[in-house]
């Protein structure tokens, strides 16, 4: 048997949008990154790498890690976004993307 890692939750609704901006608007310790994702973002692979990451510095910002996921895994969520929201504070600029629109 098989076991695959799976993705149970993500934001899908301008809601759950805007308090995923939100949870990203400040750094995010790796140590606490899970519980306050985990409304909603449920995703075994994007938990082992925040865990992995917690286990060997707890308070290195998680949000680099949650970005470079969402431009992999669901690159469209924030299509409706717009740039002032992008820029003005309320998302984090990723570092694997010069443009956050491309996330």
């Amino acid at each position: 048997m098989r076991l695959m890692e799976a993705l149970r939750k993500a934001p899908v609704n301008d809601k759950q949008v805007k308090q995923f901006m939100e949870i990203m608007e400040k750094p995010l310790p790796a140590c606490i990154a899970i519980s306050k994702i985990h409304v909603v973002i449920d995703d075994d692979s994007l938990f082992d790498e925040i865990q992995h990451a917690s286990l060997s510095e707890p308070e290195k910002d998680a949000r680099p890690i949650i970005a470079d996921w969402v431009s992999k895994n669901h690159p469209t969520m924030l299509r409706d976004v717009s740039e002032d929201d992008l820029t003005d504070g309320h998302w984090y600029m990723s570092p694997i993307s010069t443009h956050p629109t491309n996330l």
